[in-house]
Protein backbone atom coordinates (compact mmCIF):
# COMPACT_ATOMS: atom_id res chain seq x y z
CA UNK A 1 0.00 0.00 0.00
CA UNK A 2 2.70 2.46 0.59
CA UNK A 3 4.08 2.27 -2.90
CA UNK A 4 0.57 3.27 -3.84
CA UNK A 5 0.81 6.37 -1.41
CA UNK A 6 4.08 7.95 -2.89
CA UNK A 7 2.26 8.01 -6.38
CA UNK A 8 -0.13 10.38 -4.44
CA UNK A 9 0.25 14.36 -4.40
CA UNK A 10 0.58 15.85 -1.07
CA UNK A 11 -3.04 17.54 -1.27
CA UNK A 12 -3.99 13.97 -2.26
CA UNK A 13 -2.14 12.70 0.55
CA UNK A 14 -4.17 15.12 2.82
CA UNK A 15 -7.21 14.81 1.76
CA UNK A 16 -6.84 10.70 2.54
CA UNK A 17 -6.03 11.65 6.02
CA UNK A 18 -8.88 14.19 6.85
CA UNK A 19 -11.29 11.29 5.82
CA UNK A 20 -9.74 9.35 8.40
CA UNK A 21 -9.98 12.43 10.80
CA UNK A 22 -6.72 12.91 10.63
CA UNK A 23 -5.61 16.68 10.94
CA UNK A 24 -2.03 17.53 9.45
CA UNK A 25 -0.03 20.64 10.14
CA UNK A 26 0.00 22.55 6.50
CA UNK A 27 3.21 22.86 5.96
CA UNK A 28 3.88 18.87 6.78
CA UNK A 29 6.13 17.00 4.39
CA UNK A 30 5.05 14.61 2.04
CA UNK A 31 7.19 11.73 3.89
CA UNK A 32 5.54 12.25 7.13
CA UNK A 33 2.15 11.90 5.24
CA UNK A 34 2.94 8.68 3.95
CA UNK A 35 4.03 7.61 7.11
CA UNK A 36 1.24 8.90 9.13
CA UNK A 37 -1.05 7.26 6.19
CA UNK A 38 0.57 3.24 7.17
CA UNK A 39 0.79 4.41 10.68
CA UNK A 40 -3.01 4.49 10.43
CA UNK A 41 -3.27 1.52 8.34
CA UNK A 42 -1.82 -0.54 10.91
CA UNK A 43 -4.17 0.29 13.29
CA UNK A 44 -7.07 0.15 11.09
CA UNK A 45 -9.51 -2.16 11.84
CA UNK A 46 -10.45 -5.32 8.86
CA UNK A 47 -13.57 -6.09 7.45
CA UNK A 48 -14.95 -8.58 10.13
CA UNK A 49 -14.76 -6.11 12.95
CA UNK A 50 -11.31 -7.78 13.46
CA UNK A 51 -8.31 -5.47 14.23
CA UNK A 52 -5.50 -6.10 11.26
CA UNK A 53 -2.62 -8.78 12.47
CA UNK A 54 0.01 -7.30 11.04
CA UNK A 55 2.63 -6.09 13.25
CA UNK A 56 3.32 -2.26 14.31
CA UNK A 57 6.04 -0.79 15.66
CA UNK A 58 4.45 1.76 17.01
CA UNK A 59 4.37 2.35 20.94
CA UNK A 60 2.05 4.46 22.59
CA UNK A 61 2.92 7.78 24.13
CA UNK A 62 1.53 8.16 27.88
CA UNK A 63 -0.69 11.03 26.73
CA UNK A 64 -2.19 8.84 23.37
CA UNK A 65 -0.04 10.18 20.64
CA UNK A 66 2.57 7.69 19.39
CA UNK A 67 6.22 7.81 19.02
CA UNK A 68 9.14 5.63 17.71
CA UNK A 69 7.29 4.28 14.96
CA UNK A 70 9.94 3.10 12.23
CA UNK A 71 9.59 2.94 8.46
CA UNK A 72 11.69 1.53 5.63
CA UNK A 73 13.18 4.49 3.47
CA UNK A 74 14.13 3.24 -0.33
CA UNK A 75 16.54 5.62 -2.35
CA UNK A 76 18.67 5.24 -5.65
CA UNK A 77 21.42 7.12 -6.24
CA UNK A 78 23.38 8.13 -9.65
CA UNK A 79 26.51 9.57 -9.45
CA UNK A 80 29.14 10.45 -12.74
CA UNK A 81 32.12 12.38 -13.34
CA UNK A 82 32.72 14.60 -16.56
CA UNK A 83 36.85 13.70 -16.66
CA UNK A 84 36.25 16.92 -19.70
CA UNK A 85 34.74 19.72 -17.68
CA UNK A 86 36.19 18.07 -13.94
CA UNK A 87 32.43 18.28 -12.85
CA UNK A 88 30.87 15.48 -10.55
CA UNK A 89 27.29 14.90 -10.98
CA UNK A 90 24.84 13.64 -8.04
CA UNK A 91 21.35 12.53 -8.00
CA UNK A 92 19.65 10.67 -5.52
CA UNK A 93 15.82 9.82 -5.76
CA UNK A 94 13.43 8.77 -2.90
CA UNK A 95 11.76 5.87 -4.30
CA UNK A 96 9.04 5.51 -1.39
CA UNK A 97 8.45 4.64 2.59
CA UNK A 98 7.49 1.20 3.66
CA UNK A 99 6.20 -0.39 7.01
CA UNK A 100 8.37 -3.54 6.51
CA UNK A 101 11.71 -3.89 5.72
CA UNK A 102 10.89 -6.81 3.19
CA UNK A 103 8.25 -4.63 1.08
CA UNK A 104 11.06 -1.97 1.05
CA UNK A 105 13.76 -4.70 -0.54
CA UNK A 106 11.18 -6.12 -2.94
CA UNK A 107 10.63 -2.63 -4.20
CA UNK A 108 13.77 -0.95 -3.96
CA UNK A 109 14.94 -4.21 -6.53
CA UNK A 110 12.71 -3.08 -8.78
CA UNK A 111 13.80 1.08 -8.48
CA UNK A 112 17.52 -0.76 -8.95
CA UNK A 113 16.13 -2.71 -12.20
CA UNK A 114 14.16 0.58 -13.71
CA UNK A 115 17.63 3.07 -13.24
CA UNK A 116 18.63 4.20 -16.69
CA UNK A 117 21.65 3.15 -16.79
CA UNK A 118 20.79 0.07 -15.42
CA UNK A 119 21.35 -2.30 -18.18
CA UNK A 120 24.12 -0.60 -19.84
CA UNK A 121 25.95 -1.77 -15.91
CA UNK A 122 24.22 -4.71 -15.33
CA UNK A 123 26.99 -7.19 -14.02
CA UNK A 124 26.36 -10.26 -13.19
CA UNK A 125 29.41 -11.24 -10.57
CA UNK A 126 28.72 -7.32 -9.21
CA UNK A 127 25.21 -8.47 -8.71
CA UNK A 128 25.43 -8.27 -4.96
CA UNK A 129 21.65 -7.68 -4.50
CA UNK A 130 20.20 -10.77 -2.56
CA UNK A 131 23.01 -11.45 -0.81
CA UNK A 132 23.13 -8.27 0.69
CA UNK A 133 19.48 -8.50 0.87
CA UNK A 134 20.11 -11.25 3.33
CA UNK A 135 22.67 -10.22 5.41
CA UNK A 136 21.44 -6.24 5.95
CA UNK A 137 21.88 -4.72 9.35
CA UNK A 138 19.05 -3.84 11.51
CA UNK A 139 19.35 -0.06 10.12
CA UNK A 140 19.81 -0.98 6.37
CA UNK A 141 22.40 0.32 3.63
CA UNK A 142 23.40 -0.46 -0.06
CA UNK A 143 21.86 -3.61 -1.71
CA UNK A 144 23.85 -3.39 -4.20
CA UNK A 145 26.13 -1.02 -6.46
CA UNK A 146 27.58 -1.25 -10.17
CA UNK A 147 30.41 1.30 -11.45
CA UNK A 148 31.19 1.98 -15.40
CA UNK A 149 34.29 2.30 -17.22
CA UNK A 150 34.25 5.80 -16.64
CA UNK A 151 33.32 6.66 -13.19
CA UNK A 152 29.55 6.33 -13.18
CA UNK A 153 27.74 4.55 -10.48
CA UNK A 154 24.33 3.14 -9.63
CA UNK A 155 23.45 2.11 -6.46
CA UNK A 156 20.07 1.28 -4.49
CA UNK A 157 19.73 1.08 -0.92
CA UNK A 158 17.44 0.95 2.06
CA UNK A 159 17.38 2.63 5.37
CA UNK A 160 15.25 2.70 8.70
CA UNK A 161 14.05 6.04 9.69
CA UNK A 162 12.15 7.13 13.21
CA UNK A 163 9.08 8.60 12.78
CA UNK A 164 7.42 11.04 15.74
CA UNK A 165 11.39 10.86 17.31
CA UNK A 166 10.96 13.30 20.29
CA UNK A 167 14.10 15.70 19.64
CA UNK A 168 15.24 16.52 22.71
CA UNK A 169 16.96 20.33 23.29
CA UNK A 170 20.62 20.90 23.61
CA UNK A 171 19.76 24.11 25.16
CA UNK A 172 17.67 25.42 28.06
CA UNK A 173 15.48 27.94 28.50
CA UNK A 174 17.69 30.67 28.58
CA UNK A 175 19.08 29.40 25.19
CA UNK A 176 22.42 28.29 26.77
CA UNK A 177 24.13 25.24 26.05
CA UNK A 178 23.22 22.09 28.24
CA UNK A 179 26.49 20.55 27.67
CA UNK A 180 25.31 17.46 30.17
CA UNK A 181 22.93 16.40 28.08
CA UNK A 182 23.99 17.71 24.97
CA UNK A 183 25.46 13.94 24.54
CA UNK A 184 21.88 12.06 24.95
CA UNK A 185 20.53 13.68 21.73
CA UNK A 186 23.11 11.63 19.83
CA UNK A 187 21.55 8.16 19.00
CA UNK A 188 24.33 5.35 17.51
CA UNK A 189 21.74 4.58 15.04
CA UNK A 190 22.81 7.86 13.42
CA UNK A 191 26.70 6.79 12.83
CA UNK A 192 25.05 3.84 10.79
CA UNK A 193 23.03 5.82 8.89
CA UNK A 194 25.81 8.40 7.99
CA UNK A 195 27.69 5.13 5.79
CA UNK A 196 24.35 5.85 3.23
Amino acid sequence: MADNYTKLTVAELKQNLKERGVEMPSKTRKLDLVTRLLQEDANRPVPGGELSTKKSTVEKDTDGGSKNEKVWLVETNNLSYNHWKGQEFAEKKLVGVYSTKTEAIKNAKVAFTNMDMYEDMYNEEGDTFDENAKKMKRNGGVLCEFEGGEGEIIRVGIRVLDFNKEVKSKRDERGNEDYEDADDAFNSDDEENEEW
